[in-house]
């Protein structure tokens, strides 16, 4: 049977609106290709050390500055020039950090003053970060990257220390005004040199783990007065008795089997 050209068109009609009413109740999920791109979320920092590679964008880092995110909110470092310290807090690209005491050295020339300068201001407008893994950038409100820092590694090989802290022998570490001429630096081929405030000495070095071992080796025999010849004998001392070792930031600190503490020392290179 022929249907009547009204009939044919009504139901075309019906069918057209039955279709609307199911998109409408029913729409299509969107394609993969229209979601909006993802971006990697930024890490967690607590717990770890870095060291500043630039600032203000461009400017290479001439000084070691360390920058060091507490568990418990606490931030330590320095600038190349001066300590720092101060509270962080922060996660998932945010930060906000409070920096609190600070040394008040005199830096050494004004390229150092102006790395200064652009990581206390650099960590005090800090509203945000990119990476917290290979890299670590600070960003201010404007979203301009103020600071850029690289991990700190273990790895001691190409690195030179002046230290701080060094155990007397008699259970206690002390630091006083010859404690910095007492120095060490791991060279890449396995020896280290150095001089422990009076006499330079040289011996081998190797590491596995956070175990540190430096031989006995050659040492020269001056003797340059009670209190210079004291740092001499303790800091080698010190030294042969270090089984174990920590890179924190800019600061090394090696420690016996029993876990004291035989010398802390400051990066210098």
């Amino acid at each position: 049977m022929r249907l009547h050209p009204l009939a044919t068109v009504g139901s075309i009609v019906a069918v057209v609106l039955l279709g609307a009413a199911c998109a409408g109740d029913d729409p299509e999920p969107a394609s993969e290709t229209s979601a909006p791109p993802t971006t990697e979320p930024a890490a967690g920092l607590t717990g770890t050390s870095w060291l500043l590679t630039s600032w203000d964008g461009s400017n290479e880092a001439v000084a070691d500055a360390a920058l060091e995110f507490g568990a418990d909110g606490e931030l330590t470092g320095s600038t190349g020039c001066n300590r720092i310290g101060g509270r962080w807090e922060g996660a998932d690209g945010e930060l906000m950090v409070t920096l609190g005491p600070m040394t008040q050295a005199g830096c050494l020339d004004p390229v150092t003053s102006d790395q200064e300068r652009a990581v206390v201001d650099g960590l005090g407008s800090a509203v945000a970060y990119e990476g917290g893994v290979d890299i670590l950038r600070l960003l201010d409100d404007d979203g301009q990257v103020t600071l850029v820092y690289a991990p700190v590694t273990q790895d001691l090989a190409g690195t030179s220390w002046q230290a701080t802290g060094i155990n007397n022998g008699k259970g206690g570490v002390e630091t006083n005004a010859n404690t910095g001429l007492a120095t060490i630096e791991f060279l890449d081929d396995g020896s280290v040199v150095g001089t422990g405030g009076c006499n330079s000495f040289s011996a081998t070095w190797q590491t596995d783990g956070d175990m540190v071992t430096i031989s006995e080796g050659a040492i020269t025999e001056m003797s340059c007065g009670p209190e210079l010849d004291a740092i001499d004998q303790q800091f080698m001392a010190a030294l042969a008795a270090a089984t174990t070792y920590t890179v924190s930031g800019s600061t090394l600190e090696m420690r016996d089997g029993s876990g004291a503490l035989q010398v802390a020392l400051t990066r210098q290179s």
